[in-house]
């Protein structure tokens, strides 16, 4: 049975607005959300409960080491902070970062020609290890 969410679609998040859940797993979940003084959409990830110190560790850790990174396959870590949860009623740490749309890779290999395929896919493929690599390297492993 799945989890209820630990925030609301509307809710205000300093100056984002929670627009539509993303994915949820055991440690978080992932929020597109509209930053109100950009009119940008980036993607909000919750960590659920920061009174687990090894957990909260972990995850200041992560936001360290992918704000550090500079490469062109890793989303880029555009904020951070802590906001309350109605669901939990407690504080929830988080960060933001650019919003990727996966159906927008979905339509652009379903437009590709059939015989340039493979060739797309390959790149594709490239870029991901190439990133998982950078990732990896520098202490996050998922």
């Amino acid at each position: 049975m799945p989890r209820e969410p630990q925030f609301r679609v509307g809710q205000k998040v300093d100056d984002y607005i929670l627009e539509v859940p993303l994915g949820a797993g055991q440690d978080g979940e992932v929020w597109r959300a509209r930053k109100q003084s950009l009119g940008k959409v980036f993607a909000i990830k919750f960590l659920n409960n920061i009174a687990e110190r090894d957990k909260l560790d972990r995850f200041y850790r992560e936001i360290q080491i992918l704000a550090s990174l500079n490469h062109p396959h890793v989303i880029h870590i555009s904020d951070k902070g802590e906001a309350w949860s109605p669901t939990t009623e407690k504080l929830a740490t988080y960060y933001t970062m650019e919003f990727l749309d996966a159906r927008a890779i979905d339509v652009a290999l379903l437009e590709t020609e059939p015989h340039q395929l493979t060739k797309q896919l390959c790149t594709l493929l490239e870029q991901v290890a190439s990133a998982l690599t950078a990732v990896y390297d520098a202490g996050i492993a998922h």
